[in-house]
């Protein structure tokens, strides 16, 4: 999330993101936690985001799958 997120959804820039704020664990917990939120946006827009980078690995985007599906616990 640092490395590849926080650019454009941290506290500072979550209007260019969208309005989405990623700049917590419990932030991100919750737009996880709804109704898979995050796993969508990374897999749906996984061609845009992040924006100016490079498409997150297939690894990334199981890991996040994973955590999703565990809770998304703060670890």
């Amino acid at each position: 999330m640092q490395q590849n997120c926080i650019v454009c959804h941290g506290s500072s820039y979550a209007a260019m993101g969208g309005g989405i704020n990623l700049q917590t664990a419990a932030a991100i917990a919750t737009i996880a936690k709804d109704n898979n939120r995050l796993y969508k946006a990374v897999t749906t827009f996984a061609d845009v985001m992040p924006k100016g980078g490079s498409k997150l690995s297939d690894c990334q985007i199981l890991w996040i799958n994973l955590w999703v599906t565990k809770g998304a616990p703060n670890n």
